[in-house]
């Protein structure tokens, strides 16, 4: 059976998405007891509750004896940037809670040999996540830039790791609107 694993996972929305588009056993793990509460009841309130766990974990020291063919994270965007007065939003929205290195080594660590590894990052992150990545053994296998328009500056980054050989990366582009 197919394993997915979540990092972050927050609400588990993405969790239970997966769950809806796979037949895969799926674990979601956050650092926010109240986040894990939430995805919890969210998986409750689906007919795909059964292939759903969540739990109260730190990536940084997670363990599991099995490893996952696909682990995705929506992670905390911002680095070496001011936090905010809520302990809780800044440790969802900085990476000072999981720092990017901390989260490729929790990748590497989890995934199975030709395991895939997605992540969504600010744009101006990505060359510094994508090196950081393959010196830890995670090889860029796809990569897609969006936009929010055409005629500014890609905001986000959707980028797909393999464990293990791969051929040279995809690059593709999303446009989420046009010019009107």
């Amino acid at each position: 059976t197919k394993k997915i694993l979540d990092i972050g996972t927050g609400s588990g929305l993405i969790a239970i998405m997966l769950a809806q588009k796979s037949y895969a056993l799926i674990t979601g793990i956050d650092i926010d007891n109240n986040a894990i509460e939430q995805a919890r009841i969210n998986s409750n309130n689906t007919p795909w509750s059964k292939r759903l766990s969540f739990h109260c974990e730190n990536a940084e020291i997670f363990q599991e004896e099995d490893t996952y063919s696909l682990i995705v994270c929506n992670p905390p965007f911002f680095q070496n940037s001011l936090h905010g007065p809520d302990s809780r939003r800044n440790d969802a929205r900085h990476t000072s809670s999981l720092s990017f290195v901390s989260l490729i080594k929790t990748a590497y660590k989890s995934l199975c040999n030709n395991g895939f590894f997605y992540v969504i990052l600010p744009f101006d992150s990505a060359y510094d996540f994508i090196q950081s990545s393959w010196e830890r053994g995670l090889n860029l296998h796809k990569k897609c830039i969006v936009y929010t328009k055409y005629s500014t500056t890609p905001k986000r980054v959707l980028l797909s790791f393999k464990k293990g050989t791969t051929t040279y990366p995809s690059i593709e582009t999303l446009y989420i609107k046009d010019e009107n």
